[in-house]
């Protein structure tokens, strides 16, 4: 949140949430949570044209 809002700066979500829905849909495991997060996150980046 810090680094997205205050700094404007790219976030950890793939390396936190996203690497979590990557390993679900590796094995078969649903984490639709973890890859809306991931896309939210994104999303909100592309608004505020983080660099």
């Amino acid at each position: 949140h810090q680094d997205l809002i205050q700094n404007h700066r790219f976030t950890e979500v793939d390396f936190l949430n996203g690497f979590v829905a990557r390993k679900g849909k590796e094995y078969g495991i649903p984490t639709p949570y973890c890859q809306l997060i991931t896309e939210l996150i994104h999303a909100k980046e592309d608004i505020l044209k983080v660099k």
